[in-house]
């Protein structure tokens, strides 16, 4: 818990929490809904007390919350990785109908997921870059007589002279524990389209061509896309490299920044005194990345932005106003039964 004088948080520093929630006499199904979260989740069964004989009325089958006393339930839930105060609301059905929204708040204190990135000349990612002095090195692709492959057809020369294309560079990142993140792709093998992805990432360089909101896909051992019905813990996605221009493309360090999807706050949320506790690098936030060297990106991307709050003292928080435009309904309706 962090305490002040007016007021008592939670703090959660894992994902998956079981709320405790005492309410309403007859209660036998709830919803759920994260302050950034869109819309609420389909109702949940209490005991399995909910009859889905109504076509209305849409029914988690996997999710079950469950009494532990009398008016005293508990549900299971997931909070998104945003570290800071965030603000949990459920709804209640009863014979009597649906109560109004009650909200609580929580202090989110999470450890950022840690993760390697390697890189690789091809599609599958047999072919891993050179390295020199503990940094990978990536280049353009050339033939083996150092003709860059750009210029020939299967390092065939060829008359005329193809238009030049940039050399793709395909990385694989690794977490070090499993992931959910989606994404929608058709097609197969490097034929492959990809439309969508919750994961993304920015490839940020020595010049000012920095390649921002790139998509990161799950994959398999063999570094196939994968359908994450369940978790895994390899992701993969690509970025193009362009030779030295010295303007916008130069040679010498790169960055690899990973822009996480929970980041981004639903518009049915406004703007209010938590919008600033949010630790995690956003993809609001990409610009100020722009034309700086990856020393300095990194640099700030370690030491300000993604770290775990380890002071929570430091972080008490309290607001002049909470959801002043009251979204989530009155606050304080079954403030007595709670009590």
């Amino acid at each position: 818990m962090a305490i002040t004088n007016t007021n008592v948080i939670g703090v959660i520093n894992k994902r998956n929490i079981n709320l405790d929630i005492i309410g309403p006499s007859g209660m036998y199904a709830i919803r759920l809904r994260n302050s950034e979260d869109e819309d609420w989740t389909v109702w949940i069964n209490i005991d399995n007390y909910l009859y889905n004989g109504n076509d209305d009325i849409v029914v988690d089958n996997e999710v079950n919350a469950y009494f532990i006393d009398n008016n005293r339930i508990l549900v299971p839930w997931e909070v998104p990785r945003i570290n800071g105060v965030r603000r949990i609301c459920c709804q209640i059905l009863t014979p009597y109908g649906v109560t109004s929204i009650v909200c609580v708040q929580v202090f989110v204190n999470l450890d950022t997921p840690d993760y390697s990135v390697e890189f690789y000349q091809d599609y599958k990612m047999t072919i891993p870059v050179v390295r020199h002095g503990g940094y990978p090195i990536v280049s353009e692709k050339k033939c083996s007589d150092g003709t860059p492959e750009w210029m020939t057809e299967g390092c065939v020369i060829v008359d005329p002279i193809p238009d030049y294309e940039p050399t793709y560079i395909y990385i694989k990142v690794n977490f070090n524990e499993s992931q959910t993140y989606t994404a929608n792709v058709t097609g197969t093998g490097s034929e492959q389209e990809i439309t969508d992805s919750e994961l993304r990432f920015n490839a940020v360089q020595q010049g000012v061509g920095d390649q921002f909101d790139l998509y990161l896909i799950p994959i398999d051992a063999n570094g196939d896309f994968i359908d994450v019905s369940v978790s895994t813990k390899t992701y993969k996605g690509s970025f193009k490299l362009y030779k030295d221009d010295g303007i916008f493309d130069k040679d010498g360090l790169g960055f690899i920044d990973i822009v996480f999807p929970e980041n981004n706050i639903a518009s049915t949320c406004q703007s209010d005194d938590t919008d600033k506790y949010n630790l995690m690098v956003s993809a609001d936030e990409i610009n100020k990345y722009f034309d700086i060297d990856p020393e300095t990106a990194f640099l700030e991307y370690r030491s300000s932005q993604i770290n775990k709050v380890l002071n929570i003292d430091s972080f008490k928080q309290m607001y002049n106003s909470d959801d002043f435009n009251f979204m989530f309904g009155n606050p304080k309706i079954y403030q007595k039964t709670i009590r």
